[in-house]
């Protein structure tokens, strides 16, 4: 899927660069912008680039393992049977016994299993290193140092996990790349412009919706002059 160009966004979109965080990214968009940036943890990821991939990866890895899957349910199930009959039979259901009454025919994969088998590994090596970095650059934008994906090496994934749905935060900038002698955080100069949900070119680090440029105060009272027979005020001209 290619990633969408300002010519094929609504008009008065354009697509954000690749360091900076795309909000309302779409499927397509994500997916291309998880693969183009493969091994890049600098910058944010925005929750729609993420949970994007998430399903993508979710959806994926299943069908390539699913063979797998069913195999392993049927060997499940045969390995099952036997100790059931073992036991049915009065038998002592130690491994020496149960091994013995086996047929290891039964239990071999298949060329389909097999191949799903391989397959799946290298998809998950292959994804190894973009899927931690998409973690890293999400956890930026919620605000949070990507180290705090380490918690999923202790058992503690469920900790990253929350961060990751949280919303966006301006000061997850500070992780941005920085410019050409600038500090990080300016690299950037893209804000959404002002009820459109969109990305136009403005001054300032780039930001999620609700959080661009204060709006212009507004207009002081129209002048007073002669009031007409309806009660509005008539002005000259």
């Amino acid at each position: 899927m290619a990633c969408m160009t300002s010519s094929q966004l609504p008009a008065g979109r354009i697509a954000p660069p690749l360091d900076q965080p795309y909000y309302g990214a779409s499927l397509g968009a994500a997916v291309a912008r998880f693969f183009k940036n493969y091994a890049t943890f600098t910058g944010r990821a925005s929750r729609a680039e993420y949970w994007w991939y998430f399903l993508f990866y979710t959806v994926v890895t299943t069908i390539l393992e699913l063979p797998l899957l069913v195999w392993l349910a049927g060997f499940g199930g045969r390995l099952l049977d036997q100790v059931i009959k073992a036991l049915e039979a009065g038998e002592s259901a130690s491994s020496a016994d149960l091994a013995a009454g086996l047929d290891l025919a039964d239990f071999t994969p298949g060329v389909l299993a097999l191949a799903s088998a391989a397959v799946s590994v290298i998809w998950y090596l292959g994804t190894l290193v973009p899927s931690l970095a998409v973690n890293w650059r999400r956890l930026h934008d919620a605000g949070f140092s990507g180290a705090f994906w380490l918690f999923n090496l202790i058992n503690l994934g469920i900790v990253p996990l929350i961060m990751c749905i949280l919303p966006p935060k301006p000061e997850g900038a500070r992780f941005d790349k920085a410019a050409p002698g600038g500090q990080p955080g300016q690299a950037a100069s893209y804000w959404p412009p002002a009820g459109q949900g969109g990305y136009g070119p403005f001054d300032g680090a780039y930001a999620p919706p609700g959080y661009g440029p204060e709006p212009a105060p507004p207009l002081g009272p129209p002048p007073e002059g002669p009031v007409g027979p309806d009660g509005l005020p008539r002005y000259p001209g």
